[in-house]
């Protein structure tokens, strides 16, 4: 499997050195990446042997009651920052003053940490720390005493790109790992007035030597155009947002997402299975 992984990443390599176009180059650099970190990964079985230990480990530090019991819990407490929801618009924006995310297939996360304690909260409140062993695990091995990361759980296809289908069947929960893109809270520091350029420069050091938790990276450009190249790649759309403003719960006009019309996601809301 390893070497299956190593020779899906020398080929996306291998694309990303042949083509002249800067999204195409980021997106295989991307994905190259990603399967350069699976083909890290130890063996199934030691895998497996690995989430054990790891359930042993945040056993009585996670919400009690969620890490071992699967259905959601309410986790409303002071704690819990409502997600920034990016604005609908079929035009991407474009200026110096926006960064340009790839949307990913999956489901919003924030990922909370307060010393030993660690959970995964939907953009709802629900407590889904005990689903993605991989991501509660990441957290949990972090150095550093508190944190609150805003991100997507995803879980990959053949591929290499976010398949939600896979991450719907609940039959790859041991696979599934965050793409963050925002650092709200930091070792008892509040970041949400901070620029987004610097809150993702911070959660791009803090995520340096994670694997359940990846930085999701950004391009800077023309958005027309870096949105018609990830429409040909088949992904779901992208976000685009200022890079010079801070973090708002709730509907906000920094954030603006653009979508697929032949991506899966669409499709799937056009058929209304989800």
């Amino acid at each position: 499997m390893g070497e299956e992984y190593r020779r899906l990443a020398e080929e996306c390599e291998q694309a990303a050195a042949q083509t002249d176009d800067s999204v195409e180059k980021y997106a295989y650099g991307l994905l190259a990446k990603q399967w350069r970190q699976l083909a890290k990964d130890v063996s199934v079985a030691a895998r497996l042997s690995e989430f054990q230990s790891a359930s042993s480990r945040l056993k009585g530090v996670a919400e009690p009651g969620t890490f071992w019991n699967p259905l959601r819990m309410i986790a409303w407490n002071a704690g819990f920052i409502a997600p920034c929801l990016p604005n609908k618009s079929k035009v991407p924006p474009s200026g110096s003053e926006w960064v340009h995310e790839i949307k990913h297939d999956g489901y919003r996360l924030m990922v909370r940490r307060e010393g030993g304690r660690v959970q995964l909260l939907t953009r709802r409140g629900y407590n889904w720390t005990g689903k993605y062993p991989r991501i509660a695990e990441a957290a949990a091995r972090l150095k550093v005493d508190s944190f609150l990361i805003d991100g997507e759980a995803v879980c990959c296809g053949a591929d290499g790109i976010s398949d939600f289908d896979r991450l719907h069947s609940r039959q790859f929960n041991d696979e599934v790992f965050l793409y963050s893109f925002d650092l709200l809270h930091f070792n008892g520091e509040d970041y949400r007035g901070l620029p987004l350029h610097e809150r993702k420069a911070r959660l791009q050091r803090l995520l340096a030597e994670s694997h359940g938790i990846r930085f999701s990276e950004h391009l800077k450009g023309h958005g027309p155009t870096i949105f018609e190249h990830i429409c040909k790649m088949g992904l779901e759309g992208i976000v685009s947002k200022r890079r010079d403003l801070g973090y708002e719960s709730g509907r906000s006009a920094s954030w603006v997402k653009v979508l697929n019309p032949r991506s899966a996601a669409r499709r799937r809301y056009r058929e209304g299975t989800f």
